[in-house]
């Protein structure tokens, strides 16, 4: 699945988390993973095989996804 997998199942596993450490942890490495998704479709709109649009949809959605990890993370 990659990182688009990662993003999804960071969350959820860091809801099921009993310790806040390992909570904002989970949630931490699900931004990171938001992250890798955004590179990556900027990457594929830079060698023709994605829009500039979609580029720009997406790290429009990877920002806010981004900042309510964050928020969920505690830190």
């Amino acid at each position: 699945m990659g990182a688009g997998g990662g993003v999804a199942r960071g969350p959820g596993g860091g809801g099921r988390r009993a310790s806040a450490a390992d909570k904002a942890n989970r949630f931490s490495i699900a931004r990171g993973e938001v992250i890798e998704v955004a590179v990556a479709v900027e990457i594929a709109w830079l060698a023709g095989d994605a829009s500039e649009e979609s580029s720009k949809r997406c790290n429009v959605l990877a920002d806010r996804v981004s900042a309510m990890l964050f928020r969920l993370s505690g830190r």
